[in-house]
């Protein structure tokens, strides 16, 4: 086997890889030591699979090294196959810990689709990335991101930011407005009321008729 290792036909690799790990022992661990870098999907997933269900802890340790690495990578078919195995074999915890790191260190495609991926999953996780989205700079593509998030994102956790941007002009100030305008939550709903009547009667706007201060907050 050794003189086939790393042998440049994947075909013949994977025959080599299947007998070094039949051979067991030091043979085995090497083997897949190896295979979880290996560029054929093949190789990796097998390897990859042996070493978080039935490995050592060093080798636990270099599967999830690579399973980040292939989620930061530019490439989609790899961050794919990480995400499938990562999404098997790890709670829901995990995975998400894997995203966020992949979110702040992987290539600009890494770390756009990290973002997408836990946007997806809603709630505070989908928050955290939004805020983190919207307070970078407005030509960052995390901002552009955040902001298309945030045109679906009917979570309660916007609230309290977008009343503070209710005033603003810039496109982060409409889709604040389109928040809250779209807002389903009766709890919400009267909580939003509440505030624009206390900005109304803030900003000397009161009057007898109490439908115009939506209008006048722009809403």
């Amino acid at each position: 086997y050794e003189d086939l290792i790393g042998n440049s036909d994947p075909e013949v690799r994977r025959l080599v890889f299947l007998g070094r790990v039949e051979l067991g022992k030091k043979d085995r661990k090497q083997a897949i030591e190896e295979g979880v870098k290996d560029a054929d999907t093949f190789i990796r997933a097998t390897a990859l699979t042996m070493a978080i269900k039935g490995g050592s802890k060093k080798l636990r340790k270099a599967a999830n090294e690579a399973l980040s690495k292939l989620l930061e990578s530019g490439e989609e078919a790899e961050r794919a196959q990480a995400m499938a195995l990562i999404k098997k074999h790890f709670k829901k915890k995990k995975v998400i810990k894997f995203l966020q790191s992949a979110a702040k260190l992987g290539t600009p495609e890494g770390r756009e689709a990290a973002r997408a991926r836990l946007i997806e999953m809603g709630g505070n996780v989908a928050w955290k990335i939004i805020q983190e989205g919207l307070v970078a700079g407005s030509d960052e593509p995390e901002h552009e991101q955040a902001l298309k998030a945030l045109r679906s994102f009917g979570g309660k956790q916007a609230f309290k930011w977008a009343l503070t941007r209710v005033h603003d002009m810039s496109e982060v100030g409409i889709v604040a407005r389109a928040y809250l305008v779209g807002l389903k939550d009766k709890k919400l709903v009267k909580a939003l009321d509440k505030a624009m009547k206390k900005a109304y009667v803030q900003e000397g706007l009161k009057d007898e008729d109490g439908n115009k201060f939506m209008r006048r907050l722009r809403l």
